[in-house]
């Protein structure tokens, strides 16, 4: 399935009146995606892609970027591999500020549909404009038990 969204907000400061230049900001935001799932394979792919412009005062800022992600289900259900790979750039006044590339990958497991065991490593690599080049790597690992009461039936 596809989606797209498309939003904006005008907002301004009026003084006696009359609005100053400079006193004024615009907010533009696209987003679009696609998903594909196949239930009987355990597969779910996206893709999408964000832009965004603003004005603030005299400033023009367009941030942009898209993602793609991937999971797969394996051994009836009770592991899932997942990764996902995203990119975003960010200009101001049509000058390059900075480029952030994320790349993330988990695991998980569920035992006797109660124990979920997760793990999680997203790497982040981040420069641009006049910035040095950053490289960050997490790593998560998690525990989460599943509480679940039985509802009883009212008459």
């Amino acid at each position: 399935s596809m989606n797209c969204n498309f939003s904006i907000q005008d907002a301004y400061d009026e003084q006696g009146g009359r609005v100053s230049k400079g006193n004024s900001s615009q907010f533009y935001n696209f987003s679009g995606g696609y998903v594909r799932t196949n239930m009987k394979k355990g597969q779910t792919l996206n893709g999408g892609f964000n832009l965004t412009y603003n004005t603030i005062a005299k400033n023009k800022i367009i941030t942009l970027g898209p993602t793609v992600s991937y999971s797969k289900q394996l051994f009836k259900k009770k592991v899932t591999l997942g990764s996902s790979l995203s990119y975003n750039q960010n200009m101001s006044n049509g000058k390059m500020q900075s480029r952030v590339t994320a790349l993330r990958a988990n695991a998980g497991y569920c035992f006797k549909k109660k124990h979920n065991f997760t793990f999680m490593n997203a790497m982040m690599m981040r420069g641009g404009g006049n910035q040095k080049s950053i490289h960050d790597m997490v790593a998560t690992i998690s525990y989460s038990y599943n509480f679940s009461y039985p509802f009883q039936k009212t008459k």
